[in-house]
């Protein structure tokens, strides 16, 4: 037992530093890129990250694994969406979508020295405390959005620590897509909670992680209540696809 214990120790120590070492290399291009333009910024800031997800992954024996529900088409513009429980979630979302994105982001990790500047390089952050940052960031999102990209954003707002497969989801997304007419395409990532617990960096484990996408959901602007009846119907896509996984 306490050889296993060790040899986990080891693991996770190891993954800490190829984390640091990998962030390291990838903080200069961050800095050069900068000083383009917002399209070109979005594009190689979500590459670089990318191909960083791509090689930390393999350095810690992570395997990761996209399945779709339907033909996905990488080009169409989306909202999408994911249940949020490990801190691998969002190189994780790097990985799975294939195509540049900007991630609404805990407001909080911006905060941390060097790596903050990465993590902003491809969020908006917001502190949903704060009324005023929250109108902010969503008119961000309607920004993004307007001139023709993608965004995620986790409905959950931070780390699900209610033991059901998914808590309450918050308007944000749901109200976009219904002013903008763009669909959700819902993710979920089934075992990241089992690679890395949202607890203690001491869980991390190598093996599979699925990113498995489910169909696009329009919004139905002839509904009473179109966000409520967007969230509803992606809230029980996600939980049975959970419950099924």
């Amino acid at each position: 037992m306490k050889i296993i214990k060790a040899a986990k120790s080891i693991y996770v120590i190891y993954a800490v530093l190829m984390f640091l070492i990998t962030m390291m290399i990838v903080f200069p291009c961050i800095l050069i890129f900068s000083l383009l333009n917002e399209k070109r910024k979005e594009k190689c800031n979500y590459w670089i990250l990318r191909a960083w997800s791509f090689v930390w992954y393999k350095l810690i024996f992570l395997r990761h694994k996209s399945f779709y529900s339907e033909v996905y088409d990488k080009r169409k513009q989306y909202i999408y969406v994911a249940n949020h429980s490990s801190y691998l979630d969002i190189p994780q979302l790097l990985l799975a979508v294939k195509r540049p994105i900007i991630i609404l982001g805990r407001h909080d990790l911006a905060a941390i020295p060097v790596f903050g500047i990465i993590y902003k390089s491809v969020t908006i952050s917001v502190d949903r405390s704060q009324i005023k940052e929250r109108a902010n960031s969503y008119q961000q999102l309607k920004n993004v959005l307007q001139n023709g990209s993608s965004v995620f954003i986790f409905p959950e707002g931070s780390f699900n620590e209610t033991g059901n497969l998914l808590k309450p989801f918050h308007d944000g997304a749901f109200r976009l897509s219904a002013e903008m007419n763009i669909p959700i395409k819902p993710i979920i990532f089934p075992d990241n909670i089992k690679r890395l617990h949202y607890k203690t960096l001491f869980s991390l484990s190598p093996g599979i992680c699925r990113s498995v996408f489910l169909k696009d959901i329009y919004p139905d602007t002839s509904k009473a209540n179109p966000i409520v009846a967007l969230k509803q119907e992606v809230f029980y896509e996600m939980e049975s696809a959970l419950r099924k996984s």
